[in-house]
């Protein structure tokens, strides 16, 4: 489908839109609970995450040194400017899972003039611990606090834990990815080199056109818009599964 370009349009699709995103979102949500024990980051860096039980797990030692590994290139550079001091044990208060749509930046030009839109992917998320999102580690880096054990440091260890935890599990990953949530790693501009995991869905997401991005802005006050879901994407979604069988049958 094409993009949208009015705003009859868009508030049809913006309904298509909330009701999926609202289903998926649940789904989501559900199965991370189900899978939390799995992906606690102590049963992965074991006597290095403090803890009132303290209890060694097989290949601790290197996931502690993988995260160093990731951090230390990482506390030097922009935008963090951190102390590269890491000590075990680290302290991972929070450690359920958290999804957060993922949003960007938008530029538009209107007469003249550059306007700065908050663009959310409703059907895209970054999977951190509880209260580390983009939103919080966006207003910590404005605050630029750079002492020893500072929220700014914990919440960049959050994104390397996460990391770290997951790639230890692959079979998460791979239970996430059959269950039509696959996750992926990759990077933010704003975040440099820090390495955000990412959870997708197979409906994907459109921008309508700067036109009614601009009208909707105007018309709600606020510059933010979410995209919407196409129709057509629904459409195309295909079955995995019935396409292995399809092609085990005709071998």
């Amino acid at each position: 489908m094409s993009q949208p370009k009015s705003i009859s349009q868009m508030l049809t699709l913006r309904k298509l839109t909330r009701a999926v995103a609202d289903h998926l979102t649940q789904q989501l949500r559900s199965h991370l609970a189900t899978l939390a024990p799995l992906i606690n980051p102590r049963n992965v860096f074991g006597v290095h995450l403090r803890s009132t039980a303290k209890q060694s797990v097989k290949g601790e030692a290197e996931a502690f040194e993988q995260l160093k590994g990731l951090y230390l290139p990482l506390a030097g550079s922009a935008p963090y400017n951190l102390r590269k001091d890491l000590e075990s044990p680290l302290d991972i208060v929070n450690i359920l899972p958290e999804i957060v749509p993922v949003d960007y930046a938008y530029e538009i030009q209107d007469a003249g003039q550059n306007k700065s839109i908050r663009i959310t992917s409703p059907l895209k998320w970054v999977l951190t611990f509880s209260g580390s999102g983009p939103k919080r580690l966006r207003e910590l880096l404005a605050e630029q606090k750079t002492i020893v054990g500072s929220d700014l440091q914990q919440c960049v260890l959050n994104y390397l834990v996460m990391h770290v935890t997951l790639q230890s599990r692959p079979g998460v990953i791979k239970l996430l990815e059959a269950l039509r949530f696959p996750i992926t790693t990759g990077k933010m501009e704003e975040f440099g080199d820090l390495p955000v995991t990412y959870i997708e869905c197979p409906v994907s997401t459109i921008r309508p056109t700067n036109e009614v991005i601009l009208q909707s802005t105007e018309i709600s006050g606020t510059p933010a818009f979410e995209e919407v879901v196409s129709p057509d994407a629904i459409a195309a979604i295909k079955d995995p599964f019935k396409e292995q069988l399809l092609a085990l049958s005709s071998s």
